[in-house]
């Protein structure tokens, strides 16, 4: 089966919301019965979650072909043009035109990808009565929930429901003999909702940046807090900021190990996006985690899920340049 249709049948099955080892990710609330049935098909897959942060404009990165008019009626100053240089990409012509979508001009490395089977454009993806908010729906991709449930009755994510059913009793029980690597990996200053538990510290370990990761392993040794903890609230949060900081000092020398006995390929691959974008977005923020991931990876580490991210999806406001309209940037 192509890859294009495999996850097409994924998103059809799913009906909305997504599935791991065939169960939906929602169905591993706390006290479900079918969340056991998630650990059946334990094998050694590893998901690299990239979250591309922001409020995209969805009908500037895949234009309606067939509603073209209606969507440059309704939004002449930013719409993109159909002709010239700055047009958009029709993705495939092959199919009905009712399905076809236009995709931004600066966009053309997407479409090498769908044109080789390694991409696939999902559309109609959302939540009931959606209220437009970046946080509400970042919220329910990592809570797993569909939007029809109450939001307040859920704590955790779904990604920390499923590694604290295959790795229970974290982090007391680990590293262990047979799981010595994080069992969660996360690029970023905070982990995020989707790995939260509905108690204790989230599962798995902070990683600010690639340059972060190299002072991490570097200080290698450093004790643990042992820090007096006072009394309440206060004294609750200082012990969670002990716990996760000594985490990280039990996983360091492992991820040493596996980062030295790693290695990445010796093609130079660009630092800088090659498509026209603004000085700021300049900089390809997402190449240096993947390469480190890479390297881990070749090294031997069993860390079963990953997540780095990429800013600049805010495209909403100041999307074209003021000296020609037709510019019109993917980029605020």
């Amino acid at each position: 089966m192509k890859r294009r249709n495999f996850i097409r049948n994924i998103g059809a099955a799913a009906a909305g919301s997504f599935a791991l080892g065939g169960v939906p990710l929602r169905a591993m609330r706390p006290g479900a019965a079918i969340a056991q049935a998630a650990l059946d098909g334990s094998n050694d897959n590893v998901l690299i979650f990239i979250q591309l942060h922001g409020g995209n404009d969805g009908l500037n990165s895949l234009v309606p072909v067939s509603q073209y008019n209606e969507y440059y009626n309704l939004r002449a100053n930013i719409a993109l043009p159909d002709h010239g240089q700055r047009s958009y990409i029709n993705i495939d012509d092959s199919i009905p035109e009712s399905k076809q979508v236009g995709l931004h001009p600066d966009m053309i490395h997407f479409k090498q990808l769908y044109d080789e089977d390694k991409a696939v454009v999902i559309q109609n993806v959302g939540y009931p009565d959606m209220n437009g908010s970046h946080f509400r729906g970042r919220d329910l991709v990592f809570m797993g929930l569909d939007g029809t449930e109450d939001q307040a009755d859920v704590s955790s994510g779904w990604m920390g429901r499923f590694l604290n059913l295959e790795y229970p009793n974290y982090p007391d029980a680990y590293p262990s003999e047979s799981m010595r690597d994080p069992v969660a990996i996360e690029m970023g200053s905070s982990m995020s909702l989707a790995f939260h538990r509905e108690q204790g510290i989230p599962v798995g370990l902070n990683v600010q940046s690639p340059e972060a990761f190299y002072e991490l392993i570097n200080g290698v040794g450093v004790d643990n807090a042992t820090l007096y903890k006072p009394e309440g609230y206060a004294g609750d949060e200082l012990e969670y900021l002990w716990q996760f900081e000594g985490m990280s000092n039990v996983y360091a020398e492992r991820l040493k190990q596996v980062y030295d006995y790693g290695s990445n390929s010796t093609v130079e691959y660009p630092t800088e996006y090659p498509a026209p974008t603004l000085a700021l977005y300049k900089k390809n923020a997402l190449s240096g985690q993947l390469r480190l991931i890479a390297r881990l990876l070749k090294g031997g580490i069993k860390t079963r899920i990953f997540m780095c991210r990429m800013g600049g999806f805010d495209t909403h406001g100041n999307q074209v340049d003021e000296n020609d309209a037709t510019l019109v940037s993917m980029l605020p």
